[in-house]
């Protein structure tokens, strides 16, 4: 520092003390965060006592700016501005628990700097979503439904209908939140008492939506099926809100089934009838409540924090994805949150399959857990 002006010297031993303090960092993806680089926005005066610590300020908040892509997307950002100003890059400092200066150079009385920080970016997305910008709006407006049906006769199911298993089945693959009540009474005045008590468990159990109803199957003639029974079930159902008890959708929905017994053809007859009335009834729900969901997916042996941005920006491109956030980085693994719009874990496992510039194969499907596991295959990138 020959020629430096012994004035300067104090304040730029302690910012280099500060630097050596620490253990030397190097730009990548750590256990504990990313290390990013960055420079001061705007040399600073360094004849002024805060400007070192102007210069250390601006550095943490360019880095902890750099990770927000990782959890929001462009619109997040712009529509969240002044809350990530405010409640973010206002304590940048509290997302970065070390940092060095690379280098420092000082030019006709103005302080030039270079940075590594380590931003924690787990705590940085969980500070994201607990200010509720991570996840898109509508992705809990599916409601919580109870089912409550009467089901009777052949291939009737002993604890639960058949016919409302299947339909619970086919509403949890999509992501609702489905318990089901049902009973098999068949008289008029158990009816009456299935839907009341279906309505206080709706209530009791904070449901949104009660399914009530009846199902049953019956032989059908068909001379043209010798050696094989077809039955034919019906299913009934009407979805109202709760507590108003306003109707959502009425309507009745038959199946045909075939089996060498009556009653294995009875329930199969049940169960598609069941399946093909949870689709008309989540059609009728999603016009009335935003059908969106959450996907926790894995995936495995995608490399580090640049990939999994590249991967996340991808994702975001998909038809059908509202959103994507990082998760969480073990090694070459990556966990992501996926945002959808209708589709099952099932669909979105395939879809990633055909995602353009990846080659992804399905490990795991975890269909009522929404969680998926994708291993990226040798070559992938």
């Amino acid at each position: 520092m020959k020629g430096l002006c012994p004035w300067l010297l104090p304040i730029l031993a302690a910012g280099l003390l500060c630097a050596c303090g620490e253990e030397e960092l190097q730009v990548g993806t750590y256990s504990k965060g990313e290390v990013v680089e960055v420079g001061a926005l705007e040399p600073v005066t360094i004849s002024e006592h805060a400007s070192q610590a102007e210069a250390v300020a601006s550095a943490q908040r360019q880095a902890v700016e750099e990770l927000f892509d990782l959890f929001l997307t462009s619109a997040a950002r712009a529509q969240g501005r002044d809350v990530l100003e405010r409640s973010v890059l206002s304590r940048a400092q509290d997302f970065i628990p070390r940092y060095r200066t690379v280098s420092s150079q000082v030019s006709g009385g103005v302080l030039s700097q270079r940075l590594h920080l380590l931003v924690s970016y787990e705590k940085l997305g969980k500070d994201l979503d607990g200010l509720g910008l991570v996840r898109p709006e509508g992705v809990a407006g599916m409601p919580r439904v109870v089912i409550s049906l009467r089901e009777s006769g052949p291939g009737a199911g002993t604890r639960a209908g058949t016919a409302s298993q299947a339909m619970r089945r086919s509403l949890m693959e999509r992501g609702y939140a489905a318990v089901d009540f049902s009973d098999h009474a068949s008289s008029d005045s158990q009816k009456n008492s299935s839907e009341k008590e279906g309505l206080q468990q709706a209530r009791k159990l904070s449901a949104q939506v009660l399914i009530s109803g009846s199902a049953q199957a019956a032989p059908e003639e068909d001379s043209r099926l010798t050696g094989y029974l077809p039955y034919r079930a019906r299913v009934a159902l009407k979805a109202v809100e709760v507590p108003s008890s306003e109707v959502i959708v009425d309507f009745v929905q038959e199946a045909t089934a075939v089996d060498v017994s009556g009653a294995g053809a009875a329930a199969k007859a049940l169960a598609d009838a069941g399946q093909l009335a949870a689709g008309r009834l989540r059609e009728a729900l999603a016009r009335r409540y935003r059908e969106r969901t959450e996907m926790d997916v894995l995936f495995m042996g995608l490399g580090g924090l640049d990939k999994a941005r590249r991967l996340i920006f991808a994702l975001r491109s998909q038809p059908g994805v509202v959103a994507a956030a990082l998760d969480s980085v073990s090694g070459k693994d990556v966990k992501v949150r996926v945002f959808v719009e209708s589709p099952s874990a099932d669909e979105l496992a395939a879809q990633l399959m055909k995602l353009k510039g990846y080659s992804l194969n399905v490990r795991m499907v975890e269909q009522d857990y929404h969680y998926l596991e994708m291993e990226a295959s040798s070559g992938a990138f």
